[in-house]
């Protein structure tokens, strides 16, 4: 904790934007951490919406409890995931929207760096698009599986996918 406005600024200027679950109880307590050193008469608390009904711990302070609206259409990879055949592997993926997404979504598979494979799936109505790609099995390799939605897209970090296949030990 500081006063130090330029070090404040730098703190954050350094910060970067993660998808990350929500630890809500760990930024209270360091707000009452804070608390106990500095007068705090009010806490921001900016959320979607997802919070306990209560927490077991009392504050010092009031929340000023302020709820975003939802972030709109989203369409995401849900699956991916991949089984042995005998020529290689049968990669699967599930691409899926909520229940209102109507999308058109460009899907493109690429191994070890170099497109592999380029088609279109529709997604409507929060049903579930599946794809099936076919990979050989002559080597390890890694997969890399990205969609890009047409239209709007509320939550980009569910649009890229990855896999590590091993290379085939002999039985």
């Amino acid at each position: 904790f500081t006063n130090n406005k330029r070090l404040l600024h730098e703190a954050l200027n350094d910060l970067e934007v993660q998808q990350v679950p929500s630890r809500l109880e760990d930024g209270l307590r360091i707000a009452e951490a804070l608390a106990r050193a500095n007068p705090v008469e009010e806490a921001i608390l900016i959320t979607d919406g997802n919070v306990p009904d209560r927490i077991d711990f009392e504050l010092p302070f009031k929340i000023n409890y302020q709820k975003l609206d939802p972030g709109g259409q989203n369409v995401g990879i849900t699956d991916f995931n991949a089984r042995r055949n005998e020529a290689g592997w049968d990669v699967f993926a599930r691409l899926e929207g909520g229940k209102d997404a109507k999308s058109l979504v460009e899907v493109e598979l690429l191994q070890d760096g170099e497109p592999v494979s380029r088609q279109t799936a529709s997604i409507e109505g929060g049903n579930a698009e599946r794809l099936v790609f076919q990979i050989p099995a002559d080597a390890a390799t890694q997969l890399e599986l990205r969609i890009r939605p047409d239209g709007f897209d509320a939550l980009e970090p569910d649009n890229t996918a990855w896999l590590s296949l091993p290379l085939p030990r002999s039985l």
